[in-house]
Parts: structure tokens; sequence; C-alpha cells
């Protein structure tokens, strides 16, 4: 049994989320907040829950009339550590974006690890990801205040807002 991904050449069961929808519904909010220059970091994987995760991305640009502007799209390698460096560099970059729609949790955790190091304190919008005494806070080694806001109905945990803080 697969779980978060489905190979179609093998015939087997998989438990997943229809990614395009999540996506799709994830960036529509960011939308919604007013967010229009949204970048995607994207892990370098022949996933399929990859591909669909961006489609469903695009399509909510699409849907909300906004571009697909080619410089507010980056990739890594599939390693935390690699995230991080990618980061690094989008944020050296110094690209204008508002917000980041990352593909998976290592991309995840990477720019998180990278925000942290270049800018220590900067509200940041984490689906499911961090909360209270979760791997990703204690991986990060942060002290993070915590808001829900109220999605539940199209991501579930619902999106936490964390305003994580380097000082001790």
């Amino acid at each position: 049994v697969f779980v978060d991904r489905d190979l179609p050449d093998l015939r087997s069961d998989a438990v997943i989320i229809n990614n395009k929808s999540a996506a799709k519904a994830l960036t529509a909010h960011l939308v919604g907040l007013g967010h229009r220059r949204i970048a995607v970091m994207y892990a370098d994987l022949t996933a399929n829950s990859i591909e669909e995760r961006l489609n469903g991305f695009r399509e909510a640009l699409g849907d909300a009339g906004l571009p697909q502007e080619p410089e507010l799209y980056f990739h890594s390698g599939s390693t935390i550590e690699q995230a991080r460096l990618a980061g690094l560099s989008f944020l050296n970059a110094d690209v204008r974006a508002s917000a980041v729609f990352c593909t998976n949790n290592f991309m995840t955790l990477g720019f998180l690890q990278a925000m942290h190091e270049r800018m220590p304190r900067r509200l940041v919008a984490v689906p499911g990801v961090v909360g209270p005494e979760t791997p990703a806070e204690r991986f990060l080694g942060l002290h993070a205040a915590h808001e829900v806001i109220d999605d539940r109905e199209h991501v579930r945990p619902a999106i936490q807002s964390v305003l994580a803080d380097n000082a001790e």
C-alpha cells in the first residue's frame, strides 16, 4: 500500500489525497488573503503528487486572473538541506513574492530554515507542518506563537500562522 503517491504502472493500493484540488484550494486561500505574487518551490521528483500540486497551483492562479511568472518558480533536490540552499538562493535573489507555496514537507522545512537564517522574524503560513511540540518545531529550533486560520473546509489540519523568533 502506497501512501501519498500512486504508481500508475504498478497495480497496487494507495492512500492519497486529491493533490490538485488541495493545492488549488490552498493557493486560492492565499489569493483570498491578498497575495498576488506567489512563488512555488517544487521538488525535483518524478512523483505524480508533485505534478498534481503544481497543476492545482497553476489552475488557481489562472482562475484568479494572475499571470504565470517563471521567476516565481524554483526547485530543489528532494532533501531538506537542498531545499534550504535553494531557499537561500531564492531569498538572496530578492525576487519579490508575498507568499511561497512548497510542494512537499522537505521543501517546506528547508525553506523555513532558509527564512530562519535570512529573516529571523517573519510571519509565514504553513499548512499543518508546524505546531506546538511537532517534529518541525523541534527540528527548526524555533519558539513560535500559533494562530489557527478557520479554513478547515479545504485544508486539514487547518492552516497555521507561525511567528518565528530567533531571540532566546
